[in-house]
């Protein structure tokens, strides 16, 4: 399931955290669980304290997720991973990516 987390991110856009539990058919704290997970393994990290919600006029750009009082974006580790899923490779968190 991480992997499908990490590819819903990659695919761009952004993502809040009720949107991305309600595509994995999981709660809002279970994503949240998640990209901390996705965070300790060094495919996002957290860019943020605070979402007022108002994305096109964000100063910090390039937020994936937003949500509880924190924002996550992709590191390389994570674009890596977007890219060769793209191609059809794994690159799977499940494995240390």
């Amino acid at each position: 399931m991480l992997e499908e987390l990490l590819k819903s991110v990659a695919d761009g856009g952004i993502h809040s955290l009720r949107d991305l539990a309600g595509q994995l058919g999981v709660s809002p704290e279970m994503v949240e669980a998640m990209l901390d997970d996705l965070t300790r393994r060094g495919y996002l990290r957290v860019l943020g304290n605070g979402c007022d919600g108002q994305c096109a006029t964000c100063p910090l750009g390039g937020c994936a997720v937003a949500g509880s009082n924190r924002l996550w974006s992709l590191t390389e580790k994570g674009i890596h991973f977007g890219s060769k899923t793209a191609g059809g490779g794994s690159g799977s968190p499940r494995h240390g990516g």
